[in-house]
């Protein structure tokens, strides 16, 4: 034993003299996950970090929905997302600032076909009230509620419109026209907000159908053009790179303004939009981000240059 513990002796006295060489720390590297598709296109990843000037050391190409697991469970350092995701309420995620607005903008707004809205013009102004209050706060709340909490879609657009003021009191009685047809697309943003135009017009006394199964964008476009049905939200975003098929990104506010007047044509009205940024997100642990004070992508990209420098 004592052999031993002389041996411990002497190499402990080694180190100290610096004559047996210690592993080196291991380097921190700036780690991202993102999907496939964000990965290998030109306007994805590689122009993400052309624009702001650094590059991950390791990228995880993952399926969505769970590169918000990996960023929680601190596997990455950040993580793509969409701005208005319920995982960011649940996982005490943050989002990114873009600051040099990389990413299209995609704000929702109520269609409206021409005619319907001759019929009824007050459905102008009552939208308009509602999407003043949905901001991407919001709307990240109300589909945490959707997905994370399973809450029904029309349960959670009653309370919320409950909430703020939409339903105080008794409602209008029912006016003798045909239904107002409301489209939707599948997905828990477009469902919502289906309700919440839904219950805002029935409590102005308007007849509605709910139509809110017919698919896609196409599926509810095509409807739109056709009558099939009469209003369905859809994205700035959405019109502009897939509707009217645009190659060259426009400022936020043009593009609503050139979409709305295209449109014109077709005898639909694009009604005002909600502020809501429902983009693609950089994300964050909150409190990693807090720790790094990164609140911006160009924070981010200047953290990524710092580690590697």
């Amino acid at each position: 034993m004592s052999k031993v513990y002389a041996l411990i002796a002497i190499l402990f006295i080694l180190l100290a003299a610096g004559c047996v060489e210690e592993d080196p720390p291991e380097q921190e590297v700036a780690r991202f996950a993102t999907y496939h598709d964000f990965i290998i296109s030109e306007e994805g990843l590689p122009a993400l970090q052309e624009s702001y000037g650094f590059e991950f050391d390791v990228v995880y190409d993952l399926v969505f929905g769970l590169t918000h697991e990996a960023l929680s469970h601190g596997d990455v350092d950040a993580a793509m997302g969409y701005a208005t995701d319920g995982k960011i309420q649940q996982l005490d995620l943050v989002r990114l600032t873009d600051d040099k607005r990389f990413f299209s903008v995609y704000n929702p707004a109520p269609v409206i076909r021409r005619e319907t809205l001759q019929e009824h013009p007050q459905i102008e102004e009552i939208m308009a009230k509602i999407t003043a209050q949905l901001d991407t706060d919001t709307m990240t709340n109300l589909n945490y509620l959707a997905d994370i909490k399973e809450y029904p879609h029309s349960e959670i657009a009653q309370d919320w419109l409950k909430q703020e003021g939409f339903l105080s009191g008794k409602g209008q009685p029912a006016l003798d026209t045909e239904p107002v047809i409301i489209g939707a697309k599948p997905f828990t943003e477009q469902q919502t907000l289906a309700q919440i135009t839904i219950l805002a017009l029935e409590y102005a006394g308007i007849p509605v159908e709910d139509r809110t199964d017919l698919g896609d964008t196409p599926q509810n476009r095509n409807a739109l053009l056709t009558g099939e049905i009469h209003l369905y939200w859809e994205y700035t975003g959405t019109a502009w790179w897939e509707i009217f098929e645009k190659e060259d990104p426009a400022p936020d506010h043009e593009i609503y303004q050139r979409i709305a007047q295209e449109d014109a044509e077709n005898d639909l009205v694009w009604l005002e939009p909600a502020p809501l940024k429902d983009s693609y997100a950089i994300l964050m642990q909150e409190e990693r981000a807090r720790e790094l004070e990164i609140t911006t992508i160009s924070d981010l990209a200047l953290w990524v240059n710092q580690l590697q420098e």
